[in-house]
């Protein structure tokens, strides 16, 4: 029997090493179709030779509660580690990924069965494909994507220790590995719709900044309409502070209906959850989270800092 025989049977491997398992499946004539959790895969599903096996390491883990992941190695060799370790009842997951060096990513063609997702890069490059969307581009500091449920795409080259944040809803999805479609496709309708959403690439070197209080200053993606209101994504800044008082240096973060995720990208900042208590001090790479219907305060500091703001309805 061939590996491209019809399946018609599945089979249950308990696997307490699940890259080695995958790689013997492999070996054995095997390929893989699915890896769930990206950040800390721990369920693959790979067929041929009529099986589907399904290698499975989280028996006894709770989807809905996994364990908090600081830095691990996730799918296609990535690090990642996790800005929102209770993921708000396993509705959101926020990673900040690192892939170290440069060079090519050893990536494949694949799609995600996620209602939001989005990818803003901190610092470094990152080379990316995305079916529709014309030939392969590099992403830099500053820039972010939407991509919309079941978009196909993958991940080419990274340059200069890139480091991007990552956040996706539902937290565990599964990823899909497409086996038929290669990238890039013929040019097609770069509005398409995936899901009731579209793709969007948004440049930091476009952008336009905006007054937003007395010492912040604001950029706003179209994630927001790409997304149809599913999440939304804006960059604060803080300004020069000479000559300002301690109440034009506070910003308000008050989102009722969201989810808000701040992820301080340089400078430093403070950030408090009422009006007159005491904050914490906020460097690059710190994230705090503002539940739906809780509010806080960004107090700028001597020095310029920049956040980003990332939202989930």
């Amino acid at each position: 029997m061939s590996a491209d025989e019809p399946v018609n049977e599945a089979l249950v491997l308990a696997s307490s090493d699940l890259t080695a398992d995958i790689d013997r499946l492999a070996n054995a004539g095997f390929r893989l179709d699915m890896i769930t959790p990206a950040d800390a895969p721990r369920v693959a599903e790979l067929s041929g030779h009529g099986l589907v096996i399904r290698v499975d390491t989280s028996v006894e883990l709770t989807p809905t509660q996994p364990p908090a992941v600081q830095d691990v190695e996730g799918r296609a060799g990535m690090r990642y580690r996790d800005l929102l370790p209770d993921r708000d009842g396993g509705r959101v997951i926020a990673s900040h990924i690192t892939i170290p060096g440069s060079g090519p990513v050893d990536d494949y063609v694949h799609h995600h069965a996620i209602d939001l997702q989005l990818i803003y890069v901190v610092r470094g490059r990152v080379k990316v494909v995305y079916e529709t969307q014309g030939d392969p581009f590099w992403m830099s500091a500053g820039d972010c994507v939407l991509q919309p449920p079941h978009i196909r795409h993958r991940v080419l080259e990274s340059a200069d220790d890139c480091e991007v944040i990552e956040l996706a809803s539902p937290a565990e999805h599964p990823t899909f590995v497409e086996h038929e479609l290669e990238l890039p496709t013929a040019p097609g309708d770069p509005d398409q719709d995936f899901g009731g959403q579209r793709f969007m690439f948004d440049t930091a070197v476009d952008a336009t900044w905006e007054p937003v209080a007395s010492r912040w200053e604001q950029r706003v993606s179209l994630v927001s309409e790409a997304s149809d209101g599913a999440g939304s994504v804006r960059v604060l800044r803080s300004r020069a502070s000479a000559g300002h008082t301690d109440s034009m240096n506070t910003l308000s973060v008050d989102h009722r209906d969201a989810l808000c995720l701040l992820v301080v990208l340089d400078g430093e900042c403070g950030f408090s959850t009422a009006p007159g208590a005491d904050g914490r001090s906020l460097s690059p790479g710190d994230a705090v989270t503002v539940l739906a219907g809780s509010s806080g305060t960004l107090l700028a500091n001597d020095t310029r800092c920049s956040v980003l703001e990332i939202r989930v309805a």
